[in-house]
Formats: structure tokens, sequence, C-alpha cells
């Protein structure tokens, strides 16, 4: 086995000791490492960007069971959870497979995520008159505790032609 010119006892070994594809799962024996320790404060928040901490919630409406796009339905739930963390919700994202349609007027389809019975948006994301891009809400409620009831409703679908197809996902962060 090669040396790289220092001993355990007297120092780690750091990525600079190891050549190249020295060490595989092949060359060690089974069971030969049992855990592993990091230095404390090795992995920070900071370090990781926040990348640990999101916990985005991902919905889906106006599909039937063999998730086929079909017309959404006005004041439908489409999805209720509860949820398992407490997260910030920085805002929402979300696609329209088909574009809802008014041909006279300007109604568009609406989402809502509700809060325990409550929505946590003052202005409610929707997709404008055949248009399949969400226009973000104005969310009033940004923490949302372990334990909430979430519930994910369309509130209006077009006129002439009713939305379809509807992706939504709630971008949030543990918190």
């Amino acid at each position: 086995m090669p040396y790289f010119g220092k001993k355990p006892a007297e120092t780690a070994l750091g990525t600079d000791d190891i050549e190249d594809d020295i060490i595989s799962t092949v060359k060690l024996k089974d069971d030969i490492i049992s855990t592993v320790k990091l230095k404390d404060d090795a992995v920070t928040l900071a370090k990781t960007d926040n990348a640990i901490v999101a916990h985005d919630l991902a919905f889906a409406a106006g599909y039937d069971i063999d998730f086929i796009k079909e017309d959404l339905i006005s004041g439908n739930v489409y999805s209720e959870i509860v949820l398992s963390r407490d997260v910030t919700v920085e805002g929402e994202v979300g696609y329209l497979d088909t574009a809802g349609v008014t041909n006279s007027g300007s109604d568009k389809v609406t989402f809502d995520i509700l809060q325990n019975d409550t929505t946590i948006y003052s202005v409610k994301p929707s997709f404008a008159n055949n248009t399949q891009t969400l226009t973000a809400g104005t969310l009033s409620i940004t923490n949302l505790s372990a334990g909430d009831r979430i519930t994910f409703k369309c509130t209006e679908v077009g006129v002439d032609t009713k939305g379809q197809g509807a992706r939504f996902t709630l971008k949030a962060r543990l918190r």
C-alpha cells in the first residue's frame, strides 16, 4: 500500500494527500469504516447556501385518474395535506397545459392555498386569460407550522374554454 508521507496518528489525510482513484469501494474491506466524523461546524447553512432547507409543496389539478388532462372545476379542492414541518412560504410557480379562455371579459384560472381553512393570499395566483404561465399572488401569510392543514383549491377556471392540467408548486423553506 502506498505511503502518503503522513501517518493517520499525526494528522488526518486531506484530499491533496490522496491520488485520484486510489481509494474505491472495491479496495475497502466490508465494515472497515463504520462512522464518519465531521469537524464541528464543518457543515452549516451558510456553507450549503441553504440548499438543505428547501421544502417545496407540489400540487396538481385538472387531471383524471390516469393523469390525462381534463377541465378544471371551479371551487374544487384538489389536494389536502398536513404539514410535517414549520416552513416559510416565499412564492409559487405553476404551469397550465391548456389555458382557460374567456372570449368576452377577463376571467382567468385562479388557485388558492388555504392554511386551516384561511387563504394565505391577499391576491390569489392566477393564469391570465389565454395564458399558460402563472402570475404570482400576493402572500398575506408566510409562516406555516407543523400540523397545519394545507388545502389546494381552484377558484376560477375560464368560461369559454376551461383550463386543464395545472401544476402548482408552493416555494417554501424550513424555519
